[in-house]
């Protein structure tokens, strides 16, 4: 589901080159194999492949101890407890590791 809102999120912003990096191989996968996907989520699923199609977009797989960003925004959503937050910048907690991962 995360997925899926990500995607629906940055195409409702009008991005047009994606890539989207998890620490789930199946969320991979799931983007060349339909059946993966719970049958309750399909029919989103379908729109998502469907915007995917239209933009330049990549997914690829990144290991959990390599994904130091997604971490740091964890922990501080989770300290402030927060739903959810747009950053329009870089925010200052990851600037570190998002240029380390970069490279």
């Amino acid at each position: 589901m995360g997925a899926i809102l990500a995607i629906e999120l940055a195409w409702s912003k009008d991005f047009r080159l994606i890539w989207l990096e998890c620490d789930s191989s199946m969320l991979c996968q799931a983007f060349s194999s339909f059946n993966l996907i719970p049958w309750s989520l399909r029919g989103r699923w379908r729109k998502c492949i469907k915007i995917c199609k239209e933009i330049e977009f990549k997914v690829s797989h990144i290991f959990y101890k390599g994904n130091h960003c997604v971490d740091k925004l964890a922990l501080l959503g989770f300290k402030n407890k927060l739903d959810f937050i747009w950053y329009d910048d870089l925010p200052t907690i990851i600037k570190l590791y998002f240029f380390h991962n970069m490279y």
